[in-house]
C-alpha cells in the first residue's frame, strides 16, 4: 500500500469509528439532544409518555441507521478496499456523502426553522473526510 492509500485508509477508518460512536450515542440515548430540548422548551421527562416514546424511537432508528452505515463501510474498508478494489472507494464515499448530505440538509432546515443551531458542522466534517479519503486513494496519475 502506498502512503497515499494508507492515508486514505486512515480517513475512512476515522469516519467508520466516528459513525460507530455517533450511532451508538443515538441508539442508547435516554434524553433529548440539547438543541431539540431548546426548540421544544422542555426536557424529555416533562413530555407525555407517548411523546417520549416517539422521540426515543426516532433517536434509536437514527442510531440503527448510522450503525448500519458504519458496519457496511467496515466490511468495504477491511475487505475490497484493503485489496485495492477501486469500486469500494466509490461505494464508501457514496454512502458517506449520501448520509452527510441528507444530514446536513435536515440540520440546516432545523436551524433555519428554529434559529437554534443544530450540529450541521458534523455533517460538513463527514463530507470533508470522505472526500479526502476518496482523493487520497486515487492514483497520483489521475486514475479513478
Amino acid at each position: 500500500m502506498s502512503k497515499r492509500y494508507k492515508a486514505s485508509f486512515a480517513c475512512y477508518l476515522l469516519l467508520v469509528l466516528f459513525l460507530f460512536a455517533f450511532g451508538l450515542r443515538y441508539l442508547l440515548k435516554t434524553e433529548l439532544t440539547g438543541y431539540h430540548a431548546l426548540a421544544l422548551g422542555q426536557s424529555l421527562g416533562a413530555m407525555p409518555p407517548s411523546q417520549q416514546i416517539a422521540f426515543l424511537t426516532s433517536y434509536r432508528a437514527d442510531g440503527a441507521g448510522i450503525l448500519a452505515i458504519a458496519v457496511a463501510m467496515s466490511f468495504l474498508l477491511f475487505g475490497p478496499f484493503r485489496r485495492g478494489e477501486a469500486w469500494s472507494r466509490w461505494a464508501m464515499t457514496g454512502t458517506a456523502l449520501c448520509y452527510a448530505a441528507l444530514s446536513l440538509y435536515a440540520n440546516l432546515a432545523f436551524t433555519e426553522a428554529t434559529g437554534i443551531v443544530a450540529p450541521w458542522p458534523v455533517s460538513l466534517a463527514i463530507l470533508a473526510v470522505a472526500a479526502l479519503g476518496h482523493v487520497l486513494a486515487m492514483s497520483p496519475k489521475g486514475g479513478i
